[in-house]
């Protein structure tokens, strides 16, 4: 009997299935929280994991991902380390927060990020404040460990800008 790893298996099926039903066949073994995106034009047999399912923010009814957020502040000169968690809002469920590290010698410029982020992201999906800090979590794994982000901010008692 010849024993496949379970990423050889999702993938044979790719290549014909819609994407809806490519998507949910996928959810059924994607049991860690990652959410995969599917796309006709992409490489066949392929798929990018879009996000963790935890980590998404939800704003308006809206999804946001934090990880695409993360991707393009960090594309920005000046910046070696991004995170973007989710914070609570009484109108929108939640809102984006952007922590930042800056590069050797960089000064935070809020309103250049968030022109930057306005570029490919919807005015709506724009981080409600980027703060500078000096480390940012990490897993074990060398990951961006956002619970423990947001529990730091809980415990700082942060308000998100609109709030204070």
């Amino acid at each position: 009997m010849t024993v496949k790893p379970l990423a050889s298996f999702v993938f044979e099926g790719l290549g014909s299935l819609p994407n809806t039903t490519t998507i949910r066949s996928l959810r059924n073994f994607m049991t860690a929280g990652s959410l995969p995106a599917t796309s006709r034009k992409s490489i066949k047999n392929s798929m990018m994991i879009a996000d963790r399912s935890k980590d998404l923010i939800k704003s308006g009814g809206e999804w946001i991902s934090s990880v695409d957020l993360e991707n393009h502040i960090v594309a920005l000169p000046g910046i070696a380390q991004a995170a973007v968690v989710a914070q609570p809002h009484p109108r929108w469920d939640e809102r984006p927060v952007a922590l930042v590290i800056m590069a050797d010698g960089a000064e935070l410029d809020q309103q250049a990020v968030l022109e930057h982020c306005a570029k490919i992201f919807a005015k709506w999906q724009l981080p409600d404040e980027i703060i500078k800090t000096d480390a940012i979590p990490l897993t074990s794994t060398g990951k961006i460990d956002k619970k423990v982000i947001r529990a730091q901010l809980e415990a700082d008692d942060y308000k998100l800008p609109d709030l204070r």
